[in-house]
């Protein structure tokens, strides 16, 4: 063991012993591939442990989610939870999903509650309880299909039926509907869910469900009407916007018909439109005076009886005398007439125009022959008709576009015209003041400027002066220095003791 440890510590030693004798280029290009293969072991091992799990289940609801965890543990499954996300080893996701995929109930259960619990010790009631319970389960199912729609709650009251009318019992039912974000239902997709719950249930007529939905807007309101007919009239919101998407369409269309007569921002229209949203059924019967054959029976019955007298004994002797012969005949005829008759039925659909009322103002002074030619084109445009009371006004005048008041009398404008003098006063002397002002601050600061050059300019004399006398003095000292021969003999003669002993040394040396 010792001689491994060792053999360890000798290669360590040699590799470091190499690798310092490398050049520096070389221990660089080392030291980026250790580290280029630490960093390809640290992905290929992260991106191993991250694929290593794949999606069973998204997005589940609560009570799915905690009953395939279950499943899973019992199957004794590598699971991996994050949210409302299920993972699993990727190779048994498939095999899985095949599995798990039809205990999956969104959190309604239809038929699946057969299967649930015994039947046969079940009373009527209980059964009663159950059916409805898959009824509700399986039509918040369907709704959920929807593409609009992500989550339903459905509850119902079923109805009773009976041979009696007295005794029948109609049920009720209630829809709550989660729309997904920016989603909507118009009214045909909200028939659609209520025609859906009312052939689904036992006797709930139409007028008897609702549909609410996350915001608690009743979305089935005014769609039937209490005998369960659909109402085929407008909200009072829609019929607004038809009549002012109508008004304000016909207006572009005559603005842009005048401006390239009258010139641009010339002409001003306004149009009031008011519509008619009720849905008329009109029949007409009309009966035609000439009458017409529509059966014909004739009969005619004749029949002649012999006259006899006597008994009958008498009537077979010879003796017997003649009587005269009688008859009778009757006609019968019989005709059958047909009075001529049209019936027709007219259905007037809502939205119907029922009264235009238009204004076209147009600047300048127009003659009255071409306003009449300007009426007669905007009545053509419009489809203008006088029967149902419409009315049109065109009128021809100067357009004030400074919003002037025209109703100024002469006697307020001198006041007026003093008022602009002062406001123009007013706005003068406040430029002038600015103006002022700003030549005061720039003057200032052109002096503050001057002065700090000055002084800057006097500093830098002060420096050169400075950096001359220092020339000055180092060449007087060039100048002034002694040479080596002149320093010994000013040393020896200040101090001959110390230059004898220092002689001494040397020689003792």
């Amino acid at each position: 063991m010792q001689n491994f440890v060792q053999s360890i510590k000798d290669f360590a030693k040699n590799t470091k012993d190499k690798f310092k004798a490398l050049s520096k280029n070389k221990k660089y290009a080392i030291i980026i591939g250790i580290v280029a293969i630490i960093l390809a072991v640290i992905f290929s091992v992260t991106y191993g442990i991250k694929n290593k799990y794949g999606i069973l289940f998204s997005g589940l609801d609560n009570y799915d989610a905690a009953n395939i965890s279950k499943t899973l543990e019992d199957k004794s499954v590598e699971t991996k939870i994050k949210g409302d996300t299920i993972y699993v080893p990727r190779e048994q996701v498939d095999k899985l999903r095949l599995e798990l995929s039809p205990t999956i109930t969104n959190g309604s259960k239809g038929f699946e509650l057969m299967d649930e619990g015994a039947s046969l010790s079940m009373t009527d009631e209980e059964f009663e309880i159950k059916k409805l319970r898959m009824l509700q389960g399986e039509l918040e199912k369907t709704i959920k299909t929807f593409p609009q729609i992500d989550d339903a709650r459905v509850h119902i009251t079923q109805g009773e039926e009976s041979v009696f009318s007295k005794n029948s019992k109609v049920g009720k039912a209630a829809v709550y509907v989660s729309l997904k974000n920016g989603k909507d239902l118009d009214e045909t997709q909200i028939k659609s869910i209520i025609s859906l719950v009312s052939a689904s249930g036992r006797n709930i007529p139409k007028q008897n469900i609702e549909v609410i939905d996350q915001n608690m807007n009743l979305l089935s309101e005014g769609i039937y009407d209490k005998d369960g007919n659909a109402v085929k009239g407008m909200g009072l919101a829609a019929s607004r916007n038809a009549e002012r998407e109508l008004s304000d369409e016909l207006k572009k269309s005559l603005v842009e018909m005048l401006e390239p007569i009258f010139g641009r921002n010339k002409v001003k229209a306004t149009v009031n439109a008011n519509l008619n949203f009720d849905t008329v059924e009109k029949s007409e019967i009309k009966v035609d005076p000439d009458k017409v054959i529509k059966s014909e029976i004739r009969s005619e019955n004749t029949s002649k009886d012999g006259a006899q007298t006597g008994s009958p004994v008498d009537n077979n002797m010879n003796n017997t005398a003649g009587g005269e012969n009688s008859g009778s005949s009757s006609k019968e005829e019989q005709i059958e007439y047909e009075v001529g008759k049209t019936e027709t039925k007219t259905i007037t659909t809502s939205g119907e125009v029922k009264r235009l009322t238009v204004s076209v103002a147009i600047d300048g002074n127009l003659p009255a022959a071409k306003i009449a030619s300007v009426e007669k084109m905007v009545a053509s445009a419009i489809g203008m008709n006088t029967e149902r009371g419409d009315e049109l006004s065109v009128v021809a005048m100067e357009f004030n576009p400074d919003a002037n008041n025209v109703f100024d009398d002469k006697e307020a404008a001198p006041e007026t015209m003093k008022q602009k003098i002062i406001n123009i006063a007013i706005i003068a002397g406040t430029i002038l003041a600015v103006l002022t002002i700003a030549l005061i601050a720039y003057l200032i600061y052109k002096g503050k400027k001057d002065k700090y050059e000055a002084e800057e300019e006097l500093e830098l004399e002060d420096t050169n002066d400075l950096i001359a006398r220092m020339v000055r003095e180092k060449e007087i000292e060039k100048t002034t220095e002694l040479s080596l021969e002149d320093e010994i003999k000013v040393i020896v003669s200040q101090s001959p003791e110390e230059v004898t002993k220092l002689i001494k040394t040397w020689l003792n040396d």
